[in-house]
């Protein structure tokens, strides 16, 4: 392979190395109870992805503390207000509804 093949190598390399940083940029789940509960830690919803079916994931720009709050999520050790929790999950419902 010539220079000029190196080049489109190199070239092809850099797209997948920005596509792979932009992606842990974000977070994304389709777990509407997860997703109630980043918003309630202050994560932004980026998009909302919708499939075919009438599911869709929620789309958070990513933060360093997301590790440590799923794994406080998952293990039942997190303390949220009940009807803070149930207003977000009431949201979270009606942006997906809106299509």
């Amino acid at each position: 392979m010539g220079v000029g093949g190196q080049v489109i190598v190199c070239q092809i390399q850099k797209c997948r190395d920005d596509e792979i940083q932009m992606l842990k940029k974000f977070f994304s789940t389709s777990d509407l109870p997860l997703a109630a509960y980043l918003k309630l830690q202050n994560y932004s919803i980026a998009r909302i992805q919708r499939a075919g079916d009438g599911r869709a994931s929620f789309v958070f720009h990513d933060n360093p503390e997301r590790g440590e709050l799923l794994l406080k999520f998952f293990n039942r050790e997190t303390e949220i207000e009940p009807l803070a929790f149930l207003d977000q999950i009431r949201n979270l419902k009606s942006l997906i509804k809106q299509g």
